[in-house]
């Protein structure tokens, strides 16, 4: 079981209004969708999951937003293909043990290209980056 595909299919952002005082951020990270289907393996053609997403960045109040969509390729084997399909329609979830690396290859990829977004738009950084104090 691995990830083998990750893309962005829209990226939308703006910058509201400017403020002066503080500005809250808030990301989030959410599934969208989950659907079967099957990738090239050689001669013969292996099953696979395509995982929708979505990442959504808030300055608030009203200072801007950064939207992200897109989709993760896993492979797994064809029960655990199976599996997930049925749970996903049956109540929305994903187990933890695949839940995990979706999400962190997710806020990856995605916290960067929000960075280099939010800095375009003089945004302050969704990320806390490191700083150096001199004493």
């Amino acid at each position: 079981m691995t990830i083998i595909g990750f893309n962005f299919r829209k990226i939308t952002a703006e910058k509201g209004k400017t403020n002066s005082g503080k500005i809250n951020i808030a990301n989030n990270v959410a599934l969208k969708n989950v659907e079967e289907t099957e990738i090239p393996v050689g001669s013969k053609k292996q099953k696979a999951l395509k995982f929708s997403y979505e990442y959504l960045t808030k300055y608030e109040p009203d200072a801007g937003a950064i939207s992200i969509e897109g989709d993760i390729l896993y492979l797994a084997e064809e029960a655990i293909v199976d599996k997930t399909i049925k749970n996903w329609k049956k109540n929305k979830q994903i187990d933890k043990e695949m839940l995990t690396p979706l999400l962190n290859t997710i806020l990856s990829k995605c916290s960067i290209k929000g960075l280099v977004i939010s800095q375009d738009l003089n945004l302050p950084s969704p990320l806390q980056l490191p700083r150096v104090t001199v004493k």
